[in-house]
């Protein structure tokens, strides 16, 4: 009776563990959603998923960043391209990711006119009139200056003490002349004071007083000193000749190497030739 029921919970026992290995073994097939994976499953089969994916090449993710860069540049800034000709940095959708297309302007460079239209156009103008020759004004002679007379006249005291007259005439006009006189004192040692009207020059019997300058000094040979000078206008024509009688007086009132001068007295006739 022992034995058999030993018999019996053998075979329970060994039906339960049949049960649960039955139960492990359905727990351990695979199912179509894949089996359940704790987080550090998940992880692993993570990585490794990412070993099987092939690696991306940096250099093609900035191409792309460029590439979208440009897109939204295209977005601010759109320009027209022709439609026959596509820029080689077009995009399919129509879209510019670099250089935009300049369009070449060809500006047409002018041609020469033909040698024979020239030579037509030569021919066919007029030449230019030139204006008639204004008749010129004679010339008018200019008046040229010239001496029609020139020498000099002097005293003659009998002492070392007289005057000397040089005279010059020159035309001014055609009709008038201009006669200068030089009034000289020629003397050796000589003491004169000034005196106011003392000399007088007379031309055509008109006199004219003059001052006569102080003469003061002391000289063993001949001096000569410019003591006053007189000029006088006078007609006279081309052609003709004329006679001017000149009077220079000096009133000198004293006495010079022992002979008493009361005056010295130059006279002459000028004679002039045009």
């Amino acid at each position: 009776m022992k034995h058999g029921t030993s018999t019996a919970a053998t075979f329970v026992v060994l039906f339960v563990v049949v049960i649960l290995l039955l139960v492990i073994l359905l727990a351990d097939a695979p199912s179509d959603k894949g089996p359940a994976l704790d987080n550090e499953d998940k992880g692993t089969l993570a990585w490794q998923e990412d070993d099987r994916k092939p690696q991306k090449d940096p250099t093609e993710d900035a191409d792309a960043d460029e590439t979208q860069d440009g897109d939204e540049d295209e977005d601010e800034i759109k320009l027209p391209t022709l439609p026959s000709e596509k820029d080689e940095n077009t995009t399919e959708d129509g879209k510019q990711t670099g250089t935009l297309y300049t369009p070449q302007i060809s500006i047409p460079q002018p041609q020469p006119e033909p040698q024979q239209q020239t030579q037509q156009q030569t021919q066919t103008q007029q030449p230019e009139k030139k204006p008639d020759p204004v008749p010129s004004q004679p010339a008018v002679p200019q008046f040229v200056p010239r001496t029609i007379g020139s020498g000099s006249f002097r005293s003659s005291t009998g002492v070392n003490v007289n005057l000397v007259v040089y005279w010059s005439c020159t035309t001014t006009s055609s009709t008038s002349a201009e006669l200068t006189l030089d009034v000289y004192v020629e003397s050796y040692t000589l003491y004169s004071g000034a005196s106011p009207g003392a000399l007088i020059v007379s031309a055509y019997g008109t006199p004219t007083a003059l001052s006569m300058p102080e003469l003061s000094f002391e000289s063993s040979s001949l001096v000569t000193n410019h003591v006053a000078n007189k000029t006088y206008n006078i007609t006279i024509s081309d052609g003709a000749s004329a006679t001017v009688p000149v009077e220079v007086k000096w009133l000198f009132g004293g006495v010079y190497s022992g002979v008493s001068l009361p005056e010295i007295v130059a006279s002459g006739d000028l004679n002039l030739y045009r």
